[in-house]
């Protein structure tokens, strides 16, 4: 399971800072087929998560087999990206993440989720 923790937020741009377990940006997360991945808020500017809508853009790919949906009563939500994706293919995911802050006013923040070719190796060689 992967986890995409939302360390901080600005109102005023609607922009969420997003860090992975290894607190790199996860502004554009790479994953891997048959993940899950699990939003988690980490800071008090964020109260809610309220959905995970798909970006209307050329080449988008749904790359989700489940979700994103709100787990339980908790504020986490959590996809699950489909295994049975082209090994070949190079798959990018455009979504929104909206959002509300401690004010309860909504925002809007653009993140991308990648999914690269599987790599074959040749035990020969």
């Amino acid at each position: 399971m992967a986890a995409i923790r939302i360390t901080n937020a600005d109102p005023g741009t609607g922009v969420l800072t997003l860090k992975d377990s290894n607190d790199n940006s996860a502004t554009n997360f790479n994953a891997q087929r048959g993940q899950e991945i699990t939003w988690e808020i980490q800071t008090p500017l964020v109260s809610a998560l309220t959905g995970f809508p798909e970006k209307n853009v050329p080449g988008n790919q749904i790359v989700f087999s489940e979700g994103p949906s709100k787990l339980g009563n908790s504020q986490n939500w959590q996809a699950t990206v489909n295994s049975s994706l082209n090994p070949a293919g190079l798959f990018g995911y455009s979504y929104e993440i909206t959002w509300q802050d401690a004010q309860g006013n909504s925002h809007t923040y653009d993140p991308m989720i990648q999914v690269n070719p599987v790599v074959v190796t040749d035990a020969n060689q």
